[in-house]
């Protein structure tokens, strides 16, 4: 990190809109274990007292297996009523 960025080394403000601004710029935030999601959005990279879970993401890719998201699916019945709630409209 520059130094002029560093915790400590800039106004308070300054540094919590750096990581603001950061992070609804940054285009390459990857998290390779959807486990971890909830911890990396909670941490505070830059120790300006913000952490990626307050600011809006410009994107966001996590990766994961199909067995990984699958269990955050809705149940497959919920699937075939909404198709069928669809087809019948």
């Amino acid at each position: 990190m520059p130094l002029f960025a560093r915790s400590g080394k800039v106004n308070g403000e300054f540094g919590y809109e750096f990581s603001q601004l950061f992070y609804e710029r940054f285009q390459d935030f990857i998290v390779l274990d959807i486990d971890k999601l909830s911890n990396i959005l909670d941490q505070d990279f830059f120790g300006f007292r913000i952490s990626p879970r307050n600011c809006k993401l410009s994107k966001l890719t996590v990766c994961g297996t199909v067995s990984t998201f699958a269990s955050l699916l809705p149940p497959p019945s919920m699937f075939s009523h909404v198709l069928s709630t669809l087809l019948h409209e």
